[in-house]
């Protein structure tokens, strides 16, 4: 399990992720937007949250989509 900073950290890329699922989002950006290297980011998000940042992306969309 990631450090508190990095679990609060990662809790707001996810929050960006849902907040913003119509627009082009990359890895990149959101690992800018939290400070970390894009594997690093996806390595702690797919620990904590059991999805990739594009799986959860994509299940956002579907279930905005139904």
């Amino acid at each position: 399990m990631p450090s508190s900073p990095t679990l609060a950290r990662l809790c707001r890329v996810r929050d960006l992720i849902r907040d913003c699922h119509a627009e082009s989002l990359r890895l990149i950006d959101c690992a800018t937007e939290i400070d970390l290297s894009p594997w690093h980011l996806l390595r702690s998000f797919r620990a904590v949250f059991g999805e990739t940042p594009h799986e959860y992306l994509t299940r956002v969309r579907v279930e905005r989509a139904s």
